[in-house]
């Protein structure tokens, strides 16, 4: 997928506070882990979506969008903030994310394992 249509997706999600509470990134390196996208406000969408990487701010270190094999967004979650806690069930409505996504453009998704998955390469 094209650096552009990236941040076009990214500003999208952004731009709907509350829709996506957890997401996952694996990179064509094989890495994978936490992508806290949700920390984004859309007031912030430019500064940490840049034009060809993600910024090394409320995400981490920089990633470059070509690096992206793909984000994936699960319906349920476990949440433990506190090991002295309890662990509980977290989840989000990935036909919302689905809508935002659709509506920037024809991009290749699918769901895997009760996500949904965005692809960069396939």
């Amino acid at each position: 997928m094209s650096n552009a249509k990236w941040r076009k997706v990214f500003h999208a999600l952004c731009g709907a506070p509350g829709v996506v509470g957890n997401c996952r990134l694996r990179t064509i390196f094989g890495w994978e882990g936490e992508f806290p996208i949700w920390n984004v406000s859309p007031d912030q969408a430019d500064d940490e979506f840049m034009e060809d990487h993600v910024a090394d701010g409320k995400l981490g270190s920089p990633i470059h969008y070509r690096e992206i094999e793909w984000i994936e967004f699960p319906a349920t979650w476990t949440v433990q903030p506190d090991p002295h806690r309890a662990a509980r069930q977290a989840s989000q409505d990935i036909a919302s994310i689905q809508a935002i996504i659709d509506s920037q453009g024809l991009l290749e998704t699918d769901v895997v394992d009760g996500a949904l998955r965005l692809y960069g390469y396939r």
